[in-house]
């Protein structure tokens, strides 16, 4: 992939122009809400990012959202999935209060239509960092630490999605102002990434 190629040697205004070209093809020829075309879309929105341009990243994901929404329904595993990467964009730039309530309603539909636990779990944990990011610590909490849990069970301590869940739950115990249990949990970030070192 030539775009991808440019990304990766940071000539990010070719790489983005490659995207959009793609992207305005593959909507002609397979339709707005054809998976390639929103495959394409999250690329674009990633190159935009990279770039800097992220209004029009939030731009685009949004429009796209709109779109599978109008064609596919609200609660299509397609639109769920879109919302959660604008929730993401969202919370990169400090929009903890948007990221919140996109990932509380796909919480909430995921849960209705009984997505598998390990997305349920990503879900959890994604909208506890928001949560902990707003200031919302008591279900920052508890949802960082039941999502972590989860994580941990299926995918391992020192996978990724497990620290990360780790770091933001001690983060929401240091800004409760319990030190004691924010100095364990890095203690046992701390052990997670030197599993990761030892590889």
């Amino acid at each position: 992939n030539l775009a991808m190629a440019l990304e990766a040697q940071k000539r990010f205004p070719e790489a983005v122009k490659l995207h959009q070209e793609r992207l305005q093809v593959l909507r002609q020829v397979c339709g707005r809400c054809h998976e390639e075309s929103l495959m394409a879309t999250e690329e674009t929105s990633r190159a935009l990012c990279a770039f800097g341009a992220t209004d029009g990243a939030i731009e685009l994901q949004k429009r796209t959202l709109q779109e599978v929404r109008a064609d596919l329904g609200r609660d299509h595993p397609y639109a769920l999935a879109f919302q959660k990467s604008l929730a993401h964009t969202f919370l990169d730039v400090g929009l903890a209060d948007q990221a919140s309530q996109l990932l509380r309603r796909t919480l909430v539909a995921e849960r209705a239509n009984g997505a598998e636990p390990l997305q349920v779990s990503a879900t959890e944990a994604a909208l506890g960092s928001a949560l902990r990011m707003k200031g919302d610590l008591d279900e920052a909490i508890v949802l960082l630490s039941d999502s972590g849990k989860a994580i941990c069970e299926h995918l391992g301590d020192s996978h990724p999605q497990a620290m990360q869940c780790t770091g933001n739950l001690g983060l929401a115990y240091a800004a409760k102002g319990e030190k004691k249990k924010a100095a364990e949990l890095q203690k046992q970030l701390t052990a997670q990434l030197q599993q990761v070192s030892a590889r």
